[in-house]
């Protein structure tokens, strides 16, 4: 028997999984977390602070981790990736740390991405 892939909104509600480190702090943020489940694209029209990041970062781990069928979307042994665009490096970093706090505060997934950031940890250039 296999198990469905739990939705963005159910991991981060289950804190096993997302929900460990990230929890929505406002009706209108978990609204952005349901559209980040629905859609590829998510166009976001909110101020500094909203967490946006915050939540994109959680949406990327969803879509990495919490999603298995999308394995089958790549060659046996091919790493699969979330890419993310960020209008520069400093803003990169910070979507980088988030994900790294929301995974590493999941027993479930914690494991997964451990040598993932320890190679990306440090930008190529210090241009922030």
């Amino acid at each position: 028997m296999t198990t469905r892939a739990p939705t963005f909104l159910e991991a981060i509600d289950n804190p096993a999984l997302l929900g460990a480190g990230f929890k929505p702090h406002s009706d209108k943020q978990r609204e952005l977390c349901a559209a980040i489940g629905r859609s590829q694209t998510v166009v976001a029209d909110a101020g500094g602070r909203f967490g946006k990041s915050r939540a994109g970062s959680a949406g990327a781990l969803w879509n990495l981790l919490c999603i298995p069928e999308l394995d089958a979307m790549v060659n046996p042994g091919e790493k699969r990736y979330a890419v993310c665009i960020a209008n520069s490096q400093k803003q990169a970093g910070i979507f980088r740390d988030h994900a790294l706090s929301i995974v590493s505060a999941s027993p479930a997934l914690r494991g997964e991405l451990a040598n993932c950031f320890a190679r990306c940890a440090r930008t190529p250039r210090g241009d922030e």
